[in-house]
C-alpha cells in the first residue's frame, strides 16, 4: 500500500500535463482562461498533498507492523520475548482497567470544561480539555491558571484528579504490569532451565565453538547415525562412535556428549516453537484468583460419549411415543 500510494504522488508529481500547465501559468501563454487554470493546478495541488499525508500515514502504520513483526520474532528468546510475554499475560487486566481509567477521565474532563471553559482556552472544547488533563498527568500544566478562575474549586478540582487519576490508577496499572512480569519471568526461568544447563555442558565440552557441526567428528557422527537409521537416541555407545570415527573412547565419549548436549537444545527450541503460548497465552492468575484446573481429555470424551448414548436413547424413545400417538389417532379418525 505504501509503495502503491508512493507511485501515484510520483505520477502526479512528474506529469507531463501537470508541468505544462505550471509553464503556461508562468509564461501567461494561457491567457484566454487563466482562472480555470489556476483552479486546475490548485486541484492538482490539493490531491498531492492528500497523497502525500497518505503516504506518511501508510509509512507510519508499515512502521507500527514493521516493530509488531519484529517482536513477535523474539518470540523464540525467552528474554528478548520478556517484554512482549508481559503484555500479552497482563491484556486479561489491562481491559478492564482501561475502561475504569476511560471513565474517571472522561468525568474529570467533562468536569474541567464546565468549570474553566468561560475563561481558559485549554478548557474550552472537549478535545482541548483532554489534551489539557493527559499533560496534567505528567506535570506539563499551567496549574496557576485554574487557581486565578476560582481557587478552591480549582483546588478540589486538581487534587481529586491527581490522587484518583495519578496516584491510584497509574500506581494500579503498574502494580498489573509487575505482577505479569514477575509470573512471566517464573515461568521462563523454569522453562529455560534446561536449555540453559545444556548450553552450560556444550561449552564446557566444545569451548567457545559451540556448534558441533563445525568439527569433522559431528559431520561423521551425523552421516553414521543417518546410515545406521538410529539417530542419536540411547542406541548409539561410545563403542561404536570410536569404532566408526576411528578415535579413542575418551574422545567417542566426548563428541557422544557434545552431540546429546546440542540435541537437547534443538529439542528444547523445536517444543518452545511449538508451545510457545504456554507464556505468551496463558491466563495469568492474580492473587486471590482461582487457577484454572486441566482437563482430562480421555475423561471428557466418556462423558461425552455417555451423553450421546442417553440422547440417542431419549430420540429414540420419543420416536417410539410419537408413532403410537400417531397410530391412535389414525385409530380414532
Amino acid at each position: 500500500v505504501y509503495f502503491a500510494i508512493w507511485t501515484a504522488l510520483c505520477v502526479a508529481v512528474y506529469s507531463p500535463t501537470f508541468a505544462a500547465d505550471l509553464t503556461a501559468l508562468e509564461t501567461g501563454a494561457s491567457s484566454s482562461q487563466p482562472q480555470l487554470l489556476l483552479v486546475d493546478i490548485m486541484t492538482r495541488l490539493k490531491a498531492m498533498g492528500y497523497l502525500t499525508l497518505s503516504v506518511r500515514i501508510a509509512g507510519m502504520v508499515s512502521l507500527g507492523l514493521l516493530m509488531f513483526r519484529t517482536l513477535s520474532s523474539l518470540r523464540f528468546h525467552p528474554h528478548l520475548n520478556m517484554v512482549t510475554a508481559t503484555l500479552t499475560a497482563s491484556l486479561h487486566s489491562l481491559v478492564p482497567f482501561c475502561c475504569i481509567f476511560v471513565i474517571c477521565l472522561t468525568a474529570f474532563v467533562t468536569s474541567g470544561c464546565l468549570l474553566f471553559g468561560e475563561r481558559l482556552l485549554q478548557f474550552s472544547t472537549i478535545s482541548r480539555s483532554i489534551i489539557t488533563v493527559v499533560n496534567m498527568l505528567f506535570g506539563q500544566f499551567d496549574l496557576a491558571a485554574i487557581f486565578a478562575v476560582d481557587y478552591n474549586i480549582a483546588f478540589t478540582w486538581y487534587w481529586c484528579a491527581m490522587v484518583i487519576l495519578f496516584l491510584v490508577l497509574f500506581n494500579m496499572l503498574l502494580a498489573i504490569v509487575l505482577a505479569a512480569f514477575d509470573h512471566v519471568r517464573t515461568v521462563t526461568a523454569t522453562k529455560i532451565a534446561p536449555y540453559m544447563a545444556a548450553i552450560t555442558e556444550l561449552r564446557r565440552l566444545a569451548g567457545p565453538m559451540l556448534w558441533p557441526w563445525n568439527h569433522p567428528h559431528m559431520m561423521q557422527l551425523g552421516s553414521f547415525a543417518e546410515s545406521a537409521n538410529t539417530g542419536l537416541s540411547t542406541a548409539v555407545t561410545s563403542a561404536s562412535i570410536a569404532k566408526q570415527l576411528c578415535v579413542t573412547d575418551v574422545d567417542a565419549d566426548i563428541v557422544l556428549r557434545k552431540t546429546r548436549a546440542f540435541l537437547a537444545i534443538m529439542h528444547i527450541l523445536r517444543d518452545s516453537n511449538l508451545n510457545d503460548d504456554d507464556v505468551d497465552g496463558e491466563d495469568f492468575v492474580g492473587e486471590g484468583e482461582v487457577a484454572p484446573t486441566s482437563v482430562d481429555v480421555s475423561e471428557l470424551n466418556q462423558r461425552l460419549d455417555m451423553m450421546e448414548a442417553r440422547l440417542e436413547a431419549k430420540l429414540a424413545a420419543m420416536s417410539v411415543n410419537m408413532a403410537a400417538l400417531i397410530a391412535r389417532i389414525d385409530a380414532k379418525l
